[in-house]
């Protein structure tokens, strides 16, 4: 409303200084203009004529522009307002929901203690479950070198058999003290020594390895299998409650990582041969007999 009466007062003043201009001298005219910054001011010795109607105009046309402006102006003031009491309420009330329904309910204390201590047992429980995995993932990569090294022994074993020809199964009385030396495989070999012509007998059970590696009690298969199993347990738990996305995986590989760093260190420094662990002779001539 008040744009409109200054625009209505404005527009009268046109009409003023065209009625003055048209009857008064035309050497020196006196009217006014708008400045930028919305004054009146006034200028002398200008030519305001009715011949330049653009004049007139252009003037009308800076008369809107600075109620576009004003009108800008108010609503652009209006939004930083809003604005500027969005952020004073949103910091005022960025604390914990639990605490502000505390503090305005005091009686909600004692409902809210069971979910405070649920949420701290479900971090304390993604902690602990982390470094189960942690462990899983150690045992996997265990389990892998165990495989490496089985397979190694394995071999070698194969070629000392292609080697050491058995001779016969020892079937001695069956008596107690003896079970445990019953159908087992024997391989015996003379050998040569530099240091003596006299050629040595070596004999040995070559099944007591064999034994042990096909043994119930070292079986890789299930040990792999029991892996899997409860790798996928502990996952299916922790999906199950909801905190699969809270364990800090990348941590849980970087100490994989260090900890694989370490061991491949150490066994790069200590490196012991499966021929001398196993009685390998290497100076020694075999003859099979």
């Amino acid at each position: 409303m008040s744009s409109l009466i200054r625009s209505e007062t404005l527009l009268y003043m046109v009409l003023l200084l065209l009625l003055q201009n048209s009857y008064g001298p035309v050497g020196a005219i006196n009217h006014w203009i708008l400045q930028d910054d919305g004054r009146i001011t006034q200028k002398i010795d200008s030519p305001f004529l009715l011949r330049e109607p653009h004049n007139l105009v252009t003037f009308l046309d800076q008369i809107q522009h600075n109620d576009y402006v004003e009108q800008s102006y108010l609503k652009l003031k209006r939004q930083r307002k809003l604005i500027a009491e969005h952020l004073r309420y949103s910091k005022q009330f960025s604390e914990d929901l639990v605490l502000q329904a505390e503090r305005l309910q005091p009686h909600l204390g004692a409902q809210t203690q069971p979910m405070q201590n649920l949420i701290n047992s479900l971090e304390a429980l993604t902690k602990q479950t982390s470094k189960m995995y942690s462990y899983l993932e150690l045992v996997k990569d265990e389990l892998k070198e165990f495989r490496k090294l089985k397979t190694q022994i394995t071999q070698h074993h194969e070629k000392l058999i292609q080697q050491q020809v058995p001779l016969a199964s020892r079937q001695l009385d069956e008596k107690v003290n003896n079970e445990d030396l019953l159908k087992r495989g024997q391989y015996c070999s003379t050998r040569t020594f530099s240091r003596t012509e006299d050629p040595v007998l070596f004999c040995d059970f070559y099944s007591d390895m064999q034994m042990r590696l096909d043994g119930k009690d070292v079986d890789l298969e299930t040990l792999e299998r029991d892996w899997q199993l409860t790798s996928e347990s502990v996952l299916n738990q922790v999906t199950n409650l909801n905190v699969q996305q809270r364990m800090n995986l990348e941590q849980i590989k970087a100490m994989r990582a260090k900890k694989a760093a370490a061991a491949a260190s150490a066994k790069s420094k200590k490196v012991t041969p499966v021929s001398l662990a196993i009685g390998d002779i290497p100076d020694a001539k075999s003859n099979d007999t």
